[in-house]
């Protein structure tokens, strides 16, 4: 059995939800970590284990209010682990989170879209 990877966010880091049993996949908040590849390391290594024997469908919520490049980049090694899965007739599904206003961050989400083989869902989120 997997253990779930769950870190809580700051104004840093994304609160980190990989739960497999229950079948829940989140990253959410602002990403800007000082060592993205450090922070990033144990959610790439946990998806490569998952995508061993993955659950029949996956869906990854992403509901990043800030990204920095190299935080960019760790998401971009994420998302190509689901592409393999997707490849190797796994449902996947990236379902990006976006608040209505934020252009920059629907146009991230759509240059993920176009890099990697994996039906997008993008979900606009009123402001309150």
């Amino acid at each position: 059995m997997m253990e779930p990877l769950i870190i809580t966010g700051t104004d840093e880091i994304p609160t980190v939800i990989l739960d497999k049993e229950k079948n829940l996949f989140e990253i959410s908040g602002q990403s800007i970590p000082e060592e993205a590849i450090s922070f990033y390391s144990p959610v790439i290594d946990w998806f490569e284990e998952y995508s061993q024997n993955p659950n029949s469908k996956t869906i990854l919520n992403l509901q990043l209010e800030y990204c920095n490049s190299s935080s960019s980049k760790a998401i971009v090694d994420i998302l190509e682990i689901l592409e393999e899965m997707n490849q190797k007739g796994n449902q996947v599904e990236v379902v990006w989170h976006y608040m209505e206003d934020d252009d920059d961050m629907l146009d991230m989400g759509k240059e993920f879209q176009e890099i990697i083989n994996v039906p997008f869902t993008f979900i606009a989120i009123k402001p309150e």
